[in-house]
């Protein structure tokens, strides 16, 4: 195949392959090699003029996932949901949905890789908690929220959910797990921001029993 004109779709193509084989092989057993094998005969410059290693693909890969994630447009969308009804829905989403059990697998180089989770929690301090913090400001203006100070709220909802109980960053058994969900349920019901709930707590039990081996 000749060297693809669009240098988006050519970056398309190579995080494409990557996934795929993240998928397959896991993070760690994938070589670059590998992703220019299976490129269907895009060059290894080509794939190096767009990413300068492996590490820079797994960046780009959880950014488009976290980016093309078509539940937010649709809870952004709906006009009967509550501000806390719409974090609990895409906090049970990051627990039960196909593209979260995708993105553990790949976190799980974060546990020994400085780089990569000091995105992680840039992200979660960019890209999340401002989401979240709107939300909190919606349930607070419809009184489903009692909680005002919004920002602070949300980057610790952030950090705690994305950080502290991603089991992909500290390794934990579900009973710890469990624990720390149990902890967070009641450090948020005593800031007046009830978002987990028994269907959550549900939804935690079922991702721990999906990725975590005891």
């Amino acid at each position: 195949m000749a060297r693809n004109k669009f240098p988006e779709e050519t970056v398309n193509l190579i995080l494409d392959v990557s996934t795929k084989l993240f998928l397959e092989k896991g993070y760690d057993n994938t070589t670059m090699g590998d992703i220019v094998a299976d490129m269907g005969g895009l060059t290894r410059g080509a794939v190096y003029h767009h990413f300068r290693n492996k590490e820079e693909i797994l960046e780009a890969v959880m950014s488009r996932m976290f980016k093309e994630n078509n539940l937010i447009f649709e809870i952004e969308q709906e006009k009967n949901m509550t501000g806390l009804q719409k974090i609990k829905k895409l906090l049970i989403y990051s627990l039960t949905g196909t593209e979260q059990q995708q993105l553990y697998t790949f976190s799980l180089s974060l546990m020994k890789n400085t780089r990569l989770l000091a995105r992680q929690l840039e992200e979660s301090v960019t890209e999340l908690a401002p989401l979240i913090e709107k939300w909190i400001i919606e349930g607070y203006k419809d009184g489903s929220i009692q909680e005002e100070d919004s920002k602070e709220t949300a980057e610790t909802i952030a950090i705690l959910l994305n950080i502290w109980a991603n089991p992909s960053i500290f390794s934990v058994t579900k009973k710890q797990l469990i624990s720390k969900f149990q902890y967070m349920r009641r450090l948020f019901n005593s800031l007046g921001i009830s978002i987990i709930d028994d269907e959550v707590m549900k939804a935690c039990l079922k991702y721990a029993d999906n990725i975590l081996l005891e």
